[in-house]
C-alpha cells in the first residue's frame, strides 16, 4: 500500500512506524514540519532504511519562531503549510493518508 504519514512534529515514535511499515512492504513517505522546534525523530534516510522509505519536510514559513506566539500570524502560517501539505499529498497520490500531531486548521486542506 502507498502511505502518506505525516507528523507535524517529527517526533520519535511515528518515524519508527513509517520505518516498520515500509519494512513490511509498504511504500511510504514520512512528511514532517521543518521550522517546528520540538524533540525529533531522525528525519533523515539511513543506510538501512528499506527501498519503499522516504522521508520530506514540508516547508514553513521561515518567521514561524519568531510569530508562534501572535495568534493571528501563527495561524495565517498553520493554514499555508496546509496548502502545501495538500499540494504534496495531490502529488505524490497515495492510498491512505495517516496524519497526527497537527493544528485542526492545518488538517483542513489536506483533508
Amino acid at each position: 500500500m502507498r502511505l502518506l504519514i505525516h507528523d507535524y512534529a517529527g517526533h520519535p515514535f511515528q518515524i519508527q512506524l513509517s520505518r516498520e511499515l515500509a519494512r513490511r512492504g509498504h511504500t511510504v513517505l514520512h512528511a514532517f514540519a521543518g521550522e517546528l522546534q520540538t524533540p525529533r525523530g531522525e528525519l533523515t534516510r539511513r543506510a538501512d532504511d528499506p527501498a519503499g522509505f522516504s522521508v520530506q519536510e514540508v516547508a514553513m514559513d521561515p518567521d514561524y519562531a519568531k510569530h508562534k506566539y501572535s495568534f493571528r500570524r501563527r495561524r495565517s502560517m498553520e493554514i499555508a503549510y496546509g496548502r502545501r501539505l495538500a499540494a504534496l499529498i495531490a502529488d505524490w497520490k497515495p492510498e491512505a493518508v495517516l496524519s497526527s500531531n497537527t493544528p485542526t486548521e492545518t488538517q483542513q486542506p489536506a483533508l
